[in-house]
C-alpha cells in the first residue's frame, strides 16, 4: 500500500468473490474500480456469500488479503467475528476515513458506527444503500421505526456523514436521521469499462424475451411482474428470472400465478447468475423486465442499458423519461395496464425498430458512463481535490 495516498476503511457485510448480494457489492466495487489509483482501500466484510453459511474457497479467512493493487480484504469467518476482533482489525488499518454501508447490520454498520467514535481524528461516512427508503422501511416496519427513533434520540449518527446517490435518497436520509447532517450527494459510478454488446438475438414480430436480474422478493415485485404478464395473452412472450430467493412463502406463490399463465407464456426462475455470464443473458434477451418497488439506483438497469436493452421498469427509480429518450418505458406501478400495453408495443416490435431503441440505450448509457461530474462527485465525497490534465490535485 503507497502511504502518500488516502486510506479508507469500508464495511461491508458481503463483497467478491460473493455475487448474490446484488447493488450494494456492484456499487462498492465500481468506487474501488474508480479510486484506487488514489485511495488505498481496506476491507472488512464476511468470508461467505449473502444466505450462505460455506466460506469462500478462493480466499484465505480470518487475515488481511492483498485483493488487487490498492486493495486489501479481512474476511471474517462467523467464528472469528467478535466486537473484540472486530476492533482490533478495524484500528490495526489504522486509516484516516471509515465508510460504512447499510444501516442494520450489527457487525458491519452499527459496531463500526461505535467504534469509530474510539477512533482519534477519523471521519465517519454511511451510505444508506436505500435501506432508509420508505419501501425498505416497509420491511419489518416496527422493528426498523424503534430503532431509528432510538438511534435519533441518543444521537447515534452525531458528526456522521452520509452518502446519497440521489437527491431522492438524501430526503429519504433526512427523514430519518434528521436534517442536521453533511450529505453528500454523489451517483454510483458505473463499471469503469463498458464493453461493446455483441451482435444481439433477433426481434421478430410476435415474439420477446424478457430478462430480470434482481432477488425474488416482494420489493423486487417479482409476483407483481408475473400477475401483469398473465394479460398478455397474445403472441410468444418468454420471461427468464435470475436471482436470489431467500422467501420461499414468496417464490411458492410466484410458482401458484406462473401455473395460471397463458401458454403463449413461459416463465423461467434460474437462480444467481455470475457476474461473467451476465452480458451473455442480455446478449439473447430483448427487454429488462423489473417493475420495483423501489431501486435507490439501480446497477441492473444500468448494465442493461449499456448492453443495448432497453428496459420495462417502474417509476420508483433514478432512472426516468425513459420512453421520451426511446430506451424503454418506466411506468407508476398503480397502472399496471401501461406495463401490458409496454410489454405488447415491444413484443409486436419489428428487427429495425427495435435496433432504434437498442442502439438509443447503448448511447444513453456511454453518455451516463463518460459524464465526469458523477466521478467528481464520488472523489468529493472521499475528500480527493479536483482533476486536471496532468492527474488529480493534492487536497487543499
Amino acid at each position: 500500500m503507497d502511504k502518500r495516498k488516502k486510506k479508507v476503511l469500508l464495511f461491508i457485510d458481503w463483497f467478491l468473490p460473493g455475487n448474490k448480494a446484488g447493488g450494494p457489492v456492484t456499487s462498492n466495487v465500481n468506487i474501488i474500480d474508480h479510486l484506487r489509483d488514489e485511495i488505498d482501500f481496506y476491507i472488512v466484510t464476511r468470508n461467505s456469500d449473502y444466505c450462505e453459511d460455506t466460506p469462500y474457497t478462493s480466499v484465505p479467512s480470518d487475515q488481511w488479503t492483498d485483493y488487487r493493487n490498492g486493495v486489501s480484504v479481512f474476511y471474517f469467518s462467523k467464528k472469528y467475528l467478535t466486537v473484540a476482533n472486530l476492533k482490533k482489525v478495524a484500528f490495526e488499518a489504522n486509516c484516516e476515513h471509515w465508510y460504512i454501508n447499510g444501516a442494520y447490520s450489527l457487525y458491519f454498520s452499527i459496531l463500526p458506527l461505535l467504534l469509530a467514535r474510539l477512533a482519534k481524528g477519523v471521519r465517519t461516512t454511511v451510505a444508506s444503500r436505500g435501506m432508509l427508503s420508505p419501501h425498505a422501511m416497509a420491511e419489518k416496519p416496527m422493528k426498523k421505526k424503534i430503532m431509528m427513533g432510538v438511534f435519533r434520540a441518543v444521537g447515534f449518527y452525531r458528526n456522521i456523514d452520509f452518502h446519497a446517490s440521489n437527491v431522492a435518497e438524501a430526503t429519504d436520509i433526512i427523514k430519518q436521521v434528521g436534517r442536521n447532517k453533511n450529505i453528500f450527494i454523489a451517483p454510483n459510478l458505473p463499471k469503469k469499462r463498458v464493453s461493446e454488446p455483441k451482435k444481439k438475438v433477433a426481434k421478430m414480430p410476435g415474439d420477446l424475451k424478457l430478462f430480470s436480474i434482481a432477488r425474488i422478493s416482494p420489493e423486487k415485485n417479482t409476483l407483481g411482474a408475473i400477475e401483469m404478464l398473465g394479460k398478455c395473452t397474445q403472441h410468444s412472450i418468454q420471461f427468464d428470472l435470475y436471482g436470489q430467493l431467500y422467501d420461499h412463502d414468496y417464490m411458492r406463490k410466484c410458482t401458484e400465478e406462473v401455473q395460471k399463465l397463458p401458454n403463449n407464456i413461459s416463465v423461467n426462475f434460474h437462480g444467481s447468475i455470475s457476474p461473467q455470464d451476465v452480458m451473455g443473458v442480455m446478449d439473447n434477451s430483448h427487454f429488462l423486465y423489473l417493475p420495483t418497488h423501489g431501486e435507490n439506483f439501480g446497477h441492473a438497469i444500468l448494465e442493461s442499458l449499456s448492453a443495448a436493452c432497453p428496459v420495462i421498469i417502474s417509476d420508483s427509480t433514478p432512472w426516468r423519461g425513459l420512453r421520451e429518450k426511446g430506451i424503454g418505458w418506466d411506468i407508476p406501478l398503480n397502472q399496471p395496464y401501461q406495463f401490458v400495453r409496454a410489454i405488447e408495443t415491444a413484443v409486436s416490435m419489428d428487427q429495425e425498430t427495435y435496433d432504434k431503441m437498442s442502439q438509443a440505450a447503448l448511447s444513453f448509457a456511454k453518455e451516463f458512463a463518460a459524464d465526469p461530474e458523477v466521478l467528481e462527485s464520488n472523489r468529493k465525497l472521499f475528500g480527493l481535490g479536483p482533476l486536471n490534465a496532468e492527474g488529480p490535485n493534492p487536497e487543499p
